[in-house]
């Protein structure tokens, strides 16, 4: 899930319009990436370890019912298992609840670069419009060519003229 968020973010970071500010953002989120798949590891770790305990539980619930004591050892070890799926669980939930606060920022993050990503791009199609107007007009309409370039820099750069 993560590598390929990972790799588009990386992706990204490179972009020739992203500042410097905005790089780091996209690497802290790239970097949040690689802690969720640590936290999804550490989730299919410990689902394993419960089915191993189950297991094994389950097996020694078996020899002692042989052994005819399944009464007393049984009791403790359906205890002991509750106990440890409510460790388990717990956990579960408390990586759960991270996943989805990292989750949640890089959303931000995204919509936050999409929205400056659509912002140059309508900047730049106004600009591509005036200079296509510009150069429909005729020549004696037309200002000094210094003239045009400085209001072009200037509306690029996002100062005011």
């Amino acid at each position: 899930m993560s590598d390929d968020l990972v790799k588009r973010l990386r992706a990204a970071a490179k972009h020739p319009m992203m500042d410097n500010n905005c790089k780091a953002d996209v690497f802290d989120v790239a970097d949040a990436a690689d802690r969720i798949e640590e936290l999804e590891a550490a989730i299919k770790r410990q689902a394993g370890a419960a089915r191993t305990l189950r297991q094994l539980t389950l097996a020694e619930v078996q020899h002692l019912s042989d052994m005819d004591r399944s009464e007393y050892f049984a009791a403790q070890t359906l205890n002991s298992e509750r106990d440890a799926n409510a460790i388990l669980t717990d956990r579960i939930e408390e990586l759960e609840g991270q996943l989805q606060s990292v989750l949640d920022r890089e959303t931000s993050i995204l919509r936050y670069y999409d929205a400056k990503l659509d912002a140059a791009d309508a900047k730049l199609t106004r600009e591509v419009e005036g200079l296509t107007e510009i150069a429909a007009q005729p020549d004696y309409r037309l200002p000094q060519p210094q003239d045009i370039a400085r209001t072009t820099l200037v509306e690029l750069k996002g100062e005011q003229p």
